[in-house]
C-alpha cells in the first residue's frame, strides 16, 4: 500500500444553504480524522464546474482505492439529484461507501439500492437499527453499525461550561412541527382506500417505542385484509406519511406537558401552544444556532422517533455538549445508554416528566450523567470512531501497516 491512500469525500450541497453548509464542515472533521490514520482525503465538490471531469479522473485513478460520501443527507439526496455520478462510480468497480439517513426510507429502497449499486456499501446512521443494519449488508459481510456521529465543530470546548448544573438555560426544546390533519387529508384524498390502514398505522406507532414502523405497518395491512409489499409506491407513500405524523403526534404531546415548566423552545413549522410564563419561545433557529443553544442548555429534552429504531442527530450532539438528554426510549437508546447513567428516561405518555425535570435540580447527580454520556458518545459515536469503521470496512489500515 502506498504511504497515503486517498480517499473521496463527496460534498452533495450548495454552500448558500445553513444545512448543507453544516455538512460541507463535516466534510473536513472527517478528513482531519483520515488524516490521522495517514488516509488522504480528496475532496470533490459537485457545485464546481469541472466536477464531472474530476470525478472521471478520480474513477481511473489506481491509488484512490474507494469512494465516500461523508455526511450526505441520504438517499433521496444522492440517487435523485446525483444518480450519474453512481453510476460512475459504480462503472469504475470501487467500493462507494455512503450515508443513509433520511427516516422516510425503508428495507425496501436499501435492497433496491444494493441491487443497482452492487459496489455500494452503504452505512446506516440515525435512522436504522443495528439489525437492520446486517440484514441489509449482510451480503457485503459487513455486520456493524455506523451511527451518524455527532457534529463535533462550531465551538470552543475551552469557552463551554462542562457541568450542566450551571448553566443559564434549565431546559431546551427543539422540534419541527407538522398539522397532522393535513398529512392524514393529503394521504386520504391521494389513497382512500388506505385511510383505515393508515390510522390504525399512526394509532400503534404512536405508542410502541421499539418495533420499526414498517413491522407495525405489516400488521395493520393483513388486521385489514392487504398484503404487505415494500415495494409497491403506495405501501411507501403510507409510511412516508404515517412516519411524519407519528413524530409531529409525539412532539405535539410533549409540548403540551412541557407548559407546566419553563423551557426554551425552538419550533418551526407549526404553532406553539402557551408556554409556562417563564418559557422563551424562539422563533426558527439554523442548525448552528441550535447547536450554540444547545451548549447553554442544563438539559436537552427529545422525543425519538421509531422509524426504525434510530435516534436524531440531535441527542448525540446534546450529549457530546455534555447537556443532559431527557428522551424516549426505544431499542437504539437501550443498546447504547443506560437511565439514570447516561440519559433520563420519559415514560410513555411523557408520564414521569415532571420527577425527571424535578431531578434536574440534583447538580452532582446531572453532572455526572452528562460525563457518563460523553465519553460514551466520543468513544463510539466521534468522526474518529466512524473513520475507523470504514477503513475497517474496507479492510484499509494506516499507512504503512
Amino acid at each position: 500500500m502506498s504511504k497515503a491512500t486517498p480517499l473521496i469525500c463527496q460534498i452533495l450541497a450548495p454552500s448558500g444553504i445553513d444545512t448543507f453548509a453544516v455538512l460541507r464542515t463535516m466534510s473536513a472533521v472527517y478528513g482531519a480524522a483520515f488524516l490521522k490514520r495517514g488516509i488522504s482525503p480528496f475532496f470533490l465538490d459537485t457545485d464546481a464546474p469541472d466536477f464531472p471531469a474530476r470525478l472521471l479522473a478520480a474513477a481511473r485513478n489506481p491509488r484512490i482505492q474507494a469512494f465516500c460520501s461523508v455526511g450526505s443527507w441520504g438517499i433521496r439526496t444522492q440517487i435523485d439529484l446525483h444518480g450519474a455520478t453512481q453510476n460512475l462510480i459504480e462503472w469504475s468497480g470501487k467500493p462507494f461507501l455512503g450515508h443513509h439517513g433520511d427516516y422516510p426510507f425503508f428495507p425496501a429502497v436499501a435492497e433496491k439500492l444494493q441491487q443497482d449499486f452492487p459496489n455500494r456499501i452503504t452505512l446506516y446512521n440515525d435512522a436504522c437499527s443495528p439489525g437492520f443494519a446486517t440484514s441489509m449488508i449482510a451480503a457485503r459481510g459487513v455486520h456493524d453499525y455506523a451511527a451518524q456521529a455527532y457534529c463535533d465543530f462550531g465551538f470552543d470546548a475551552r469557552r463551554m461550561e462542562r457541568r450542566p448544573s450551571r448553566r443559564p438555560i434549565p431546559l431546551l426544546y427543539v422540534g419541527k412541527h407538522f398539522d397532522t390533519d393535513d398529512i392524514r387529508k393529503l394521504f386520504g384524498e391521494e389513497y382512500p382506500d388506505l385511510l383505515a390502514v393508515y390510522d390504525e398505522l399512526c394509532g400503534e406507532a404512536l405508542h410502541d417505542f421499539h418495533r420499526p414502523i414498517w413491522e407495525i405497518c405489516a400488521a395493520a395491512l393483513a388486521a385489514n385484509g392487504k398484503p404487505y409489499d415494500p415495494t409497491d409506491h403506495r405501501i411507501q407513500q403510507l409510511l412516508f406519511y404515517a412516519c411524519q405524523a407519528t413524530q409531529a403526534r409525539r412532539r405535539e404531546a410533549l409540548l403540551q406537558r412541557l407548559t407546566r415548566h419553563p423551557v426554551h423552545v425552538v419550533a418551526a413549522c407549526g404553532t406553539v401552544p402557551t408556554q409556562h410564563p417563564n418559557s422563551v419561545v424562539h422563533g426558527p433557529k439554523t442548525f448552528t444556532e441550535v447547536l450554540k443553544l444547545i451548549e447553554q442548555s442544563r438539559a436537552v429534552v427529545i422525543a425519538q422517533p421509531n422509524f426504525s429504531h434510530g435516534i436524531t442527530e440531535r441527542t448525540l450532539s446534546a450529549m457530546h455538549r455534555r447537556a443532559v438528554v431527557l428522551s424516549t426510549t426505544n431499542a437504539f437508546i437501550d443498546a447504547n445508554f443506560a437511565n439514570g447513567s447516561d440519559y433520563l428516561r420519559l415514560d410513555q405518555e411523557f408520564a414521569n416528566l415532571d420527577e425527571q425535570i424535578a431531578s434536574l435540580d440534583d447538580a452532582d447527580y446531572i453532572d455526572a450523567i452528562a460525563e457518563s454520556a460523553w465519553r460514551k458518545v466520543v468513544e463510539r459515536f466521534s468522526p474518529d470512531a466512524t473513520v475507523a469503521r470504514y477503513l475497517d470496512f474496507l479492510d484499509i489500515g494506516q499507512a504503512g501497516a
